[in-house]
């Protein structure tokens, strides 16, 4: 669907796109789309305890997310290729 409206919609309003053009940009939100939620099931699969541990020791919110979540994200995540 994606590719359909970057091809033959986006000429309406005057934007227009190879078919090559199209197909990496519907391509490349599709996969961006699925990465995004692959991401946030890692940030959200973190224990919750870890956090509570974090703010319990004083540490900031950029603190904790730099140095207790996304290490262990990035660890659970499977496209850190």
């Amino acid at each position: 669907m994606i590719l359909f409206i970057l091809y033959f919609g986006f000429p309406y309003i005057g934007i227009e796109f190879t078919a090559v053009t199209a197909a990496i940009i519907g391509f490349s939100f599709n996969s961006a789309a699925y990465i995004a939620e692959i991401n946030r099931a890692a940030l959200s699969s973190v224990p919750s305890g870890q956090v509570e541990a974090a703010k319990s020791l004083g540490l900031s919110y950029w603190q904790t997310m730099r140095g207790v979540i996304l290490p262990q994200s990035v660890r659970i995540a499977p496209c850190r290729h």
